[in-house]
């Protein structure tokens, strides 16, 4: 997502996908500004595992890195 508002629809559409399809979903998310306007930006980037589950959550502020092992 690019502004932090839309930081809850993203979790909400990863929670849906990784649910729905039983499948690992990655989501990598800007955190600090990039240029080109976007001065504040969501970061937050998230791995859900396929139950639904945040596996690992980055926070918003630049720098912030996740991993997680992924498993069938």
């Amino acid at each position: 997502m690019k502004f932090p508002g839309e930081a809850g629809l993203q979790d909400e559409r990863a929670r849906l996908i990784a649910t729905k399809y039983q499948v690992w979903v990655v989501v990598a998310s800007c955190a600090g500004p990039t240029g080109g306007g976007y001065t504040a930006t969501a970061g937050r980037s998230a791995i859900w595992a396929p139950g639904g589950e945040a596996a690992a959550r980055a926070g918003s502020a630049p720098g912030s890195v996740v991993s997680a092992a992924l498993a069938r």
